[in-house]
């Protein structure tokens, strides 16, 4: 069964339903696909602005400051990118979600969860017409 958000999509797993109700499945990184990837946004090797992970992925500056609160276990995930250029807008890919800076929001508002929900049941929908 799944439940789809704007922002998320969770799964439920009638078998694992003693261990824990829902599933954060890491379908963002399904969305993400590396043959057609942005443009990269590369960060001196030394940015103490910078996070690098055990995957060699580095989360940077207000995409680490979003990072920060919305890291529970299981709901963020790995960062499965590092930030990249994309259709105007810097975006990074994480195993659960996408982060994406929009230059229009207010300073400490600008980089966001994407609605990766409602982007995979569109192409969810797509796919059944």
């Amino acid at each position: 069964m799944i439940q789809y958000f704007e922002r998320v999509r969770m799964d439920l797993d009638p078998a694992l339903l003693k261990e824990s109700e829902s599933i954060w499945p890491t379908w963002a990184s399904w969305l993400y696909d590396e043959d057609q990837r942005g443009l990269p946004v590369d960060f001196p090797d030394s940015s103490p602005m910078c996070r690098i992970f055990p995957n060699g992925k580095r989360v940077c500056y207000a995409f680490l400051q979003m990072l920060r609160p919305v890291q529970r276990p299981g709901f963020v995930g790995q960062p499965v990118s590092n930030l990249e250029y994309s259709n105007d807008r810097l975006v990074q890919y994480f195993e659960n979600v996408r982060m994406e800076w929009r230059s229009e929001m207010p300073i400490n508002q600008r980089v966001v969860l994407s609605e990766i929900g409602r982007i995979d049941f569109d192409l969810r929908l797509a796919m059944t017409n």
